[in-house]
């Protein structure tokens, strides 16, 4: 009926803003909580450890409330502990500024990896944010399954995303033990803003390209899975 139609549709769209804003906290909670006690004075490793506790937790409240693992966010708690050990195993300067490049080049062996072993790295985000009951992810693995273009798409986004994460990685750590450390302080971020930037952009093209190819229909299909099945 129509008005049970416009209640699904509304709750679909506050389900779909609680997956957003459960992706967005999963990157931004340990960043947060990782500058916040570094402007209240602590030291770097110990910002370091709390950050990791922080999204550990909500990795954590995630698995007991819904009843699953964040794979995202265990991608996000995996990265921080590396971030943590690198940190902690040496105080010597060039290597405390290799840690970024170093964990965004594992992010990138991680897209690269799911290439080979089980699905694309974009799969598993796009799902999370658009697939939001059993019965829907389970159309999205269906249509992963039966659709060579919706698999094309993850594919070839998520080799994208693993390609220029591991080129600006290695890109920052050469530059890191040729340039002065006061030099790349500010270089090394101002490299990996403007690959994430131009890959992002890239990611919003390649997406729309491959809708008007009529990819578009098959999502709205799978997002359109019954509740139960």
């Amino acid at each position: 009926m129509p008005g049970e139609t416009k209640n699904q549709d509304t709750d679909g769209r506050g389900a779909r803003r609680r997956s957003v804003v459960s992706l967005i906290a999963d990157v931004t909670v340990p960043v947060v909580v990782y500058y916040a006690l570094l402007a209240f004075g602590w030291s770097s490793g110990s910002a370091l450890v709390a950050a990791t506790v922080a999204i550990g937790v909500l990795v954590l409240a995630v698995a007991v409330k819904e009843r699953r693992v964040d794979g995202f966010g265990v991608f996000v708690l995996g990265v921080c502990a590396v971030t943590l050990l690198v940190s902690l195993v040496s105080g010597d300067e060039r290597l405390l500024l290799a840690k970024d490049p170093f964990t965004s080049g594992l992010a990138g062996i991680a897209f690269l990896g799911s290439l080979v072993f089980g699905k694309p790295v974009t799969f598993f985000i796009s799902r999370r944010i658009r697939a939001l009951t059993p019965a829907r992810r389970l159309g999205w693995d269906r249509l992963y399954a039966a659709e060579p273009e919706f698999r094309k798409l993850h594919r070839v986004s998520t080799a994208g995303w693993g390609v220029v994460l591991v080129t600006e990685s290695a890109a920052r750590l050469v530059l890191i033990y040729l340039l002065p450390a006061s030099v790349m302080v500010g270089l090394s971020t101002a490299i990996e803003l403007t690959a994430i930037t131009g890959v992002v952009a890239w990611t919003i093209w390649y997406r729309r390209r491959s809708a008007g190819h009529g990819l578009e229909k098959s999502l709205r299909t799978a997002d359109a899975a019954p509740a139960a099945v």
